[in-house]
């Protein structure tokens, strides 16, 4: 009977430590570099759409406002200014849409890369608390 209780040092509801198996430094790395590249590719694309892809707006041309003025039938003039701001309230509205993606994949692209110092810097650790 003593034998019994020396093998079970430990109780049954003791917690004890899990180890997880960690993906080799390779198969990480590629897959890291996978993620960024696609994060990078959506900030480079909607960076330019949002800031650099600025399209002409036609309600804001003087061309248009010069054509506007250059009708004289009432009903035309009317119509085209009604033509012009709603234009320019879609215009606006792309150019808001555009912005908003953009913070959208800035956020996320510093998620994932605050996400990855931590990781980093708790295997640097060993996992040690201090």
């Amino acid at each position: 009977m003593p034998e019994e209780k020396e093998q079970n040092l430990v109780p049954d509801n003791a917690i004890t430590e899990a180890k997880v198996p960690e993906m080799s430094v390779s198969t990480r790395s590629k897959l890291w570099w996978a993620i960024l590249a696609v994060y990078l590719t959506l900030f480079i694309g909607t960076g330019y759409i949002a800031f650099f892809n600025r399209d002409v707006n036609p309600a804001l041309n003087r061309s248009a406002d010069s054509y506007a003025i250059s009708i004289t039938d009432e009903a035309s003039r009317a119509f085209i200014v009604d033509v012009l701001k709603d234009e320019a309230a879609e215009h606006k509205k792309k150019e808001a849409l555009g912005q908003q993606s953009f913070n959208i994949v800035l956020g996320s692209l510093l998620g994932f890369l605050s996400a990855s110092a931590v990781s980093h810097i708790g295997a640097g650790n060993g996992g040690s608390k201090e």
